[in-house]
């Protein structure tokens, strides 16, 4: 009967019954830009499930690829795959990342891959990579193993380029985000989860695609509109004061 444990309950059952109202949001897919690719076991555990950890402090959008379920979907509209494995790619494995390189795609990897895969760029302009070509995509071919995740999370979205940005935030502070689509791609929904203990009180978020409206929701299942400036293949939302959750759901054009 105590005060404050109460309290927090009452706000952990409200935050559960939102999402349960809205359980047509957990059949969304989500949107990535990078995938990582592992079985993050054994000597791989730590390296994957850091990168996993520091890949999000970025927000960069990314999916996680399981070496042993890998198939042509699980590179949709990724622009770069990330292998920081300890050990080779099995056969099958090395076939589908480098068919995805060849239609376009990046590949970052370092010395544990087994060789340096492709052809040699014309330019080299990157301390810690060599790039190679193969077919119409590039791999980043580090010089030396990986051992800092912390780096390695930091130099994937560089090598992608903040061009291919899902989400771009101005004064977000501590934020971590999550973007997925409705099937059939006409609804997107953007959840933001400020980690610190309260939220910006003025903050901005770049989300990539053409949207005509949207509106904001908070955990107490209150939605408000948004205002909203278009760029080119973008808008820019303008969020107010939020606590540590809200999320945004945009109409496509």
């Amino acid at each position: 009967g105590k005060t404050e444990p109460l309290a927090s309950w009452k706000k952990m059952a409200e935050a559960a019954r939102f999402f349960e109202d809205r359980k047509a949001w957990a059949a969304y897919s989500s949107e990535a830009v990078l995938g990582i690719i592992s079985d993050f076991t054994g000597d791989n555990e730590y390296m994957g499930g850091e990168l996993l950890n520091l890949v999000a402090r970025t927000n960069q959008q990314y999916r996680i690829l399981l070496k042993s379920k890998l198939s042509p979907a699980s590179f949709a509209n990724l622009k770069g795959v990330l292998y920081a494995d300890a050990t080779p790619p099995a056969p099958a494995v090395k076939n589908s990342i480098m068919a995805f390189v060849q239609a376009g795609g990046l590949l970052i990897t370092h010395p544990k891959w087994g060789f340096e895969p492709g052809l040699r760029a014309a330019t080299q302009d990157n301390e810690r990579y060599w790039w190679r070509t193969s077919g119409k995509g590039r791999i980043a071919f580090a010089k030396s193993e990986f051992d800092d995740p912390w780096v390695l999370a930091q130099d994937s979205v560089l090598l992608i380029s903040h061009r291919y940005d899902l989400l771009r935030f101005w004064n977000g502070g501590s934020v971590g985000s999550y973007f997925t689509m409705a099937p059939g791609r006409k609804r997107a929904l953007v959840h933001i989860l400020f980690y610190a203990s309260i939220g910006p009180e003025d903050s901005g978020v770049r989300v990539a695609g053409n949207y005509r409206s949207g509106k904001l929701w908070t955990l107490d299942g209150k939605s408000a509109s948004i205002d909203m400036v278009p760029q080119k293949d973008a808008v820019e939302l303008h969020l107010p004061a939020v606590a540590q959750y809200a999320a945004a759901e945009l109409e496509v054009q």
